[in-house]
């Protein structure tokens, strides 16, 4: 069974020179000494441990953590400390343009998204119409990417990533169109790949896309983990902590 766990996992940047508490308000960040060295805390000893059926959203503030836990769970960036256990297939979607060719054309990119994906030659038409009809761009599919839209990008990318079979979904800020028909497409899109026993984790600043897609809330602070559990409660305490 597909399972995502991080084993207190810590993630540290090198810092120039440290930032006084005062400083620190309004950033997710946390600057900490190690040694002689001042280090940024992008996560600290984060224990976590999703299996098959999650739907986690990732809140927080700038700084906080939640792209960098995302690349530790693809794989894409190792800890400094700790371990992150990946066991399943994994698909990311970080931003609407990360891995393609803005001078290539959306078939072009989709099919070597699909080479690179080893998916069989005699299944990359079907994956090429399923992504071009979900993502509603038309005769737009054969002019260079760089033509297109935010929004007709996030599409793509979206219907992308979900087109393959992976156990394993990392979502990262994509959701920015303000589309409410995309919204509804891709939640039935998602709630299809969940029913294939998939893990999503998709961070957001926007309370409702993690409501829309998710059904747990992790909230990052300073690089650990401040609450996990009900959206609905985590989110009120969010939404309080940023007023005041």
């Amino acid at each position: 069974m597909p399972n995502l766990i991080f084993d207190k996992a810590s993630v540290f940047y090198p810092s120039h020179a440290p930032i006084a508490a005062g400083e620190q308000r309004g950033i997710g960040a946390r600057i900490i000494k190690r040694g002689h060295r001042h280090s940024i805390a992008s996560l600290d000893k984060i224990n976590l441990t999703l299996k098959s059926g999650d739907r986690v959203g990732i809140i927080g503030q700038n700084g906080s953590g939640k792209s960098t836990l995302l690349r530790l769970g693809s794989g894409i960036l190792r800890p400094n400390e700790g371990d992150v256990i990946i066991n399943g297939r994994v698909a990311t979607l970080f931003t609407t343009t990360i891995g393609m060719n803005m001078d290539a054309s959306a078939i072009k990119n989709i099919r070597d998204a699909a080479d690179l994906m080893s998916i069989p030659r005699k299944l990359i038409n079907d994956t090429l119409a399923d992504v071009i009809d979900f993502s509603e761009i038309g005769a737009f599919a054969n002019q260079p990417m760089r033509t297109y839209s935010s929004g007709m990008r996030a599409r793509v990318g979206f219907g992308l990533a979900t087109s393959f079979d992976t156990d394993i979904l990392l979502i990262d800020e994509v959701f920015g169109t303000g589309d409410m028909q995309f919204y509804k497409k891709a939640r039935k899109r998602l709630e299809d790949k969940i029913g294939q026993a998939s893990i999503l984790m998709l961070a957001s600043h926007s309370d409702r896309i993690i409501s829309t897609f998710c059904e747990k809330a992790l909230w990052l602070h300073q690089g650990k983990i401040r609450d996990f559990g009900s959206i609905d409660s985590i989110c009120k305490d969010y939404r309080k902590f940023m007023s005041t």
